[in-house]
């Protein structure tokens, strides 16, 4: 790629975000966003001019991390610092980078954008409010335990946080963004042991053993074939 926010890989695992062509045969853009020390994105979302907006973790200090404009433009320790960082509609530059974090370790997950460009990041974070930067709202103690939710609205220009609050950390609920699901399905390996186990019969439809067990998921026999037939589907197209 020749078009990016950064070309240039910058060591210990850098995030990144790329910009796919409608057609999806080719990237419009694809640049990194890191520093010296390991950094990873979360997550990302589009404004209507087409401005990008993502949210992730840094390791790395302001010292080699591409910091401009805000919301913090200064490494605030720990073993990791929330950051949120604005890519121009051309993906060739930030529009602003900062972080959001305290002397803990600070994580961001979930982002979205309203209408005016107001970007909004969710996380989750094991600094107290003696560091993070807690303005506003929602809550602004730390609530004890492993880790916090949070949530922050930063501001147009990219300069401040309008608010900045925390929330006390349910099971389940990390600012991911979206609440998981309680009762998930097993993973697509444990669904490969068990056809050869013989409790997947070949066209699809529950084995023997399968047959005799109950599911909290799986909720009567209808169902429970026409999940595991879709998993088999996707077995014989991906295995």
């Amino acid at each position: 790629m020749t078009v990016g926010p950064d070309l240039g890989y910058n060591g210990n695992g850098d995030a990144f975000v790329a910009k796919v062509n409608a057609a999806g045969t080719s990237l419009d853009y694809c640049g990194y966003i890191g520093g010296s020390s390991e950094d990873a994105a979360y997550g990302v979302a589009v404004d209507a001019a087409g401005n990008a907006y993502v949210s992730g973790y840094t390791n790395s200090t302001e010292a080699s991390f591409p910091v401009t404009v805000g919301p913090d433009l200064t490494y605030n320790g720990g073993n990791r610092d929330a950051f949120v960082a604005k890519v121009n509609a051309t993906g060739l530059a930030l529009g602003y980078c900062g972080y959001i974090g305290g002397l803990e370790g600070d994580f961001g997950f979930g982002i979205a954008v309203n209408g005016v460009g107001n970007a909004y990041v969710t996380g989750q974070t094991g600094s107290d409010e003696a560091s993070f930067p807690v303005t506003v709202g929602p809550d602004l103690s730390y609530n004890g335990g492993i880790e916090d939710a949070f949530v922050a609205k930063i501001n147009v220009a990219g300069t401040a946080l309008s608010y900045c609050g925390l929330h006390w950390r349910v099971p389940g609920r990390l600012g991911v963004g979206r609440r998981r699901r309680r009762c998930r399905q097993p993973r697509l390996r444990h669904w490969r042991y068990r056809l050869r186990r013989g409790e997947l019969s070949g066209d699809g439809r529950p084995g023997p053993q399968l047959q005799r067990r109950s599911s909290g998921c799986l909720r009567g026999q209808g169902e429970r074939r026409r999940r595991v037939a879709g998993l088999l589907w996707l077995y014989r197209r991906v295995g």
